[in-house]
Parts: C-alpha cells; structure tokens; sequence
C-alpha cells in the first residue's frame, strides 16, 4: 500500500535556498505534497517567494510569529494531516541535498514496521575544503544526564568517544555494515516521520525554540515503544559546521540551547535543581569553550 508523503520546509528568510530545495524535488514522485512554513521572514522577497510556491503547486503556511522549530514543524505537519491525510511526513532543512531514490528507501523502511515512528540515512556534511565528511552526531542515544554532562564539553566528549565501550554517538560502519541500525535520537535537519507516531507523542515539544528538539522527540518515541532507525542513505546538509561564527551567533546559540537543555531535564530526566545548576555552570564554560575554538579558527 503506497503512503501518503508530505514533505514540510522550515523558512526563516531562507527562500532563495528553499527554492533551490524546491526546484531539485518538486519532480520527485514519492512525495506528494510540498508544505513551506515561513516562520515571519523578514527578508524583502518574501511575497515574491509566496507567489514562487503558488505557481509551482507549492503548499505556503505563514507563520504569524516565530516561535521557533517545533511550533514552526508543527504547522507544516498539522496542515499535512489535515490538507492532505498524509501518512508519513518529512521534516528538513532547506539546505539538503538527497536523491529520489534515498528518499524512497527511508520512506519504504518507515511503511514496512508499524513500531518504527523515525527513520533517516547517514547525514554528511562539508569541511572547509568541501569535502564530504559524516556528521558525527547524525544519531544518538536518548540522553541521560551524564550524558548532558560529558557533551557539556568539546574535549571531554571527544576523550569519552575514544575510551567508552558504550558510545553515546552512533557508529557509521555499523550502519553500513547491517544497512540499517536502530537509535534514540536523529539530526533534525532531515528525518521522515509516521503520522500515527507524531499524533501518538503529541508532536513537537514547543516549550524549545531552537536546539535539543532531537533529545525531546526520542525520548518520547522511546517512552510509547516506538523504534528510529538510520538506514544507509546518504543525506547531504549542505554546510560546513566549522565555519567560523560572530561572537553574537555564539551567544545565541549557547541562549537557546541552554534554554532548551534545561527544558529536556526538568521536564523529562526529572533533574531536580542541583543538577540543573550544574548544567548550567558546564554550559557556561562550553561557551567559552565555542568561543576560543572560533578564534582559532579565525585566525587560520
């Protein structure tokens, strides 16, 4: 039986990028409805790029503020269940790049198992000489807060990878080995997801705005029984995660992140506020961490 497929793109004064995403897909057959959610651009062209989605059968969700990537998802998902009865929808960036033929393997892998809820491939990504590297948290174990704690640090993270004998990190040989490997938690850049799933966790968390969405969505799946799975397809985001940041987007991130950590422990690990202040003391020096790797890179 074919399923229904909605793919749903998150706009923040990105529409030139979208249209580029829309002109690689909009021939691709196993997806059926594409669903653009403008989370309130700023940008000039935006009318411009509504009137883009309307002439190419392109579904335009205007957000009437920004709440950020849950509420944004959100809209996009609640407007293909209820526009479009889909079955299986798809969150991503604007900035991928995936053939027709990987999407349709995640998409079949997602139809075969009613107990699986999330599946994507293997996300690579840039270096600063454009070459293709795999981004080293395409998928994760549902955190616990140890885990908060060791990933609190650049360096520590990296010793923990090399000496653990449980990695926290999903293993790219595995998945290429077995063709498949089951995970907690996927990159929010590009994942398909079932309906039944979705409606059954009750959606994205909106109490985040930007990061730790991830954390949250696998540790609901995981809860209701559900299985995310990363099959051996090759999904491109194309960035380079090295490049360097103003000191501005730094703190921005470490704003929203810390925000959106400290949500995942109160309200799902139970951390009382001890724990909770930990983390923040631990964030504060990645901080400082993030800011001292980019003046390095800086200075290259």
């Amino acid at each position: 039986m074919r399923l229904n497929s909605s793919i749903v793109i998150l706009n923040y004064n990105t529409s030139q990028l979208c249209i580029e995403y829309i002109e690689r897909i909009k021939c691709y057959e196993c997806i059926d409805n594409i669903i653009i959610v403008d989370n309130a651009s700023t940008e000039e062209g935006i009318k411009r790029f509504e009137n883009y989605c309307k002439l190419n059968g392109v579904t335009f969700v205007k957000a009437k503020i920004n709440r950020g990537y849950a509420a944004g998802n959100n809209l996009g998902v609640r407007c293909a269940i209820d526009k479009f009865g889909s079955d299986i929808v798809i969150i991503s960036n604007p900035d991928i790049i995936i053939s027709e033929t990987s999407i349709e393997s995640i998409i079949e892998r997602n139809r075969k198992d009613s107990q699986v809820a999330v599946t994507t491939g293997l996300i690579k990504n840039y270096d600063s000489n454009r070459k293709l590297r795999i981004f080293s948290a395409f998928a994760y174990r549902v955190p616990e807060l140890s885990d908060i704690y060791w990933n609190s640090f650049i360096f520590l993270s990296r010793i923990r990878k090399k000496i653990s004998k449980n990695p926290f990190y999903a293993s790219e040989q595995e998945v290429i080995k077995n063709n498949e490997c089951e995970v907690g938690c996927v990159s929010g850049c590009f994942f398909a997801m079932s309906v039944d799933a979705y409606c059954n966790i009750g959606g994205f968390d909106e109490q985040t705005f930007l990061y730790g969405e991830e954390k949250i969505l696998g540790f609901k799946l995981k809860e209701k029984g559900y299985k995310s799975i990363v099959i051996n397809e090759t999904i491109i985001h194309d960035e380079d995660s090295n490049k360097k940041k103003s000191f501005l987007k730094l703190s921005k991130i470490y704003k929203y992140t810390k925000k959106s950590v400290l949500h995942y422990l109160k309200e799902y690990l139970k951390a009382n506020k001890l724990e909770r202040a930990v983390y923040v003391v631990f964030s504060f020096f990645r901080f400082w961490e993030d800011v001292l790797i980019n003046l390095v890179i800086k200075k290259k």
